[in-house]
């Protein structure tokens, strides 16, 4: 019978040992948009041999990889409590990504405060910048019901210095916050991970093993917000494997990039009105296979442009 083209289903899961398959299951699918795949991807080699009669000569395949892409919705994994790690965190790390988990929620009552700075309380880290990029959220007292992004900390004093969604904020020694269990992704030089992705159309199953690649961001006026991923792995033929039963907990739904959800916008000191932004981290992409080597795909540099 034909196949259902629309019978799509996509998982990943970092994996353990490079080239690998880390078996991931329903719980690993991911919410995508604009999924295709080119299924045999090869350098060619022509044979160009001297023959006494017309015709093309054959050619041979060379370094057969396969490339999957795919846009997912930027939103959090829509758990309030207990581990923040999104769906598509295998799939960051194989962009080049660490992630960085912060062990328990933070909360307490700030010992001072001052315009867009808090000092937090004594039980707070002594580590430099160890909420830097996390949501500060005041729960009670002065400021509250206000969220700001945390965009330095000194361990020492303690003190945090905060960009508001919204304004500013003046907390002081009465304001409650409350800092919730946040993944940083950070850009890493070396030792970046892998990951298994398992591409299936209505039962037929791409096996990607040794996946790296590179991912955009964009976001636009009134629209959603997005991750454009690009990932490249080692060739596995394809089975007839049924589809497992896909399970898209964890993966809340967006907002619409716009004045009410977006907050301000400040770049290199200035404020502007904003209609649009991207980002590419440009992560060059070169598949080998040497002999008496691992088949395999690097991730060699990276040109971020914006």
């Amino acid at each position: 019978m034909p196949l259902q083209s629309r019978k799509r289903l996509i998982l990943a899961k970092s994996e353990a040992t490079y080239g690998t398959d880390s078996s991931p299951v329903g719980s690993e699918a991911i919410l995508v948009r604009d999924l295709n795949i080119t299924p045999m991807q090869s350098d060619t080699v022509n044979r160009d041999l001297v023959r006494p009669y017309y015709g093309a000569s054959e050619q041979l395949q060379a370094n057969t990889r396969v490339e999957v892409g795919f846009s997912v919705e930027m939103a959090g994994n829509g758990v309030s409590t207990g581990d923040p790690t999104p769906k598509i965190d295998a799939v960051l790390q194989a962009c080049g990504l660490s992630n960085t988990t912060t062990s328990a929620a933070v909360s307490g009552t700030a010992t001072a405060g001052a315009l867009n700075s808090i000092t937090l309380a004594a039980g707070a880290s002594a580590a430099d910048n160890i909420y830097q990029g996390m949501i500060l959220r005041i729960t009670g007292g002065t400021g509250a019901v206000t969220q700001s992004l945390i965009t330095s900390y000194v361990g020492s004093t303690r003190t945090a210095t905060l960009r508001p969604q919204f304004g500013s904020v003046t907390p002081d020694s009465t304001s409650a916050y409350q800092i919730k269990r946040h993944s940083v992704y950070q850009p890493v030089s070396s030792g970046v991970t892998s990951a298994t992705i398992h591409y299936n159309i209505d039962g037929v199953l791409h096996r990607l093993t040794g996946c790296r690649g590179s991912f955009g961001m964009s976001a636009a006026l009134s629209e959603i917000p997005r991750f454009d991923f690009t990932m490249t792995g080692i060739y596995n033929p394809p089975t007839d494997t049924a589809q497992p039963a896909a399970n898209y907990a964890n993966q809340a739904t967006p907002v619409l990039f716009n004045a009410s959800n977006s907050g301000g916008f400040t770049l290199m000191g200035y404020s502007g009105c904003l209609s649009s932004v991207s980002l590419d981290m440009g992560n060059s992409i070169v598949y080998r296979e040497l002999v008496n080597c691992t088949k395999e795909v690097l991730l060699n540099d990276r040109n971020v442009t914006g």
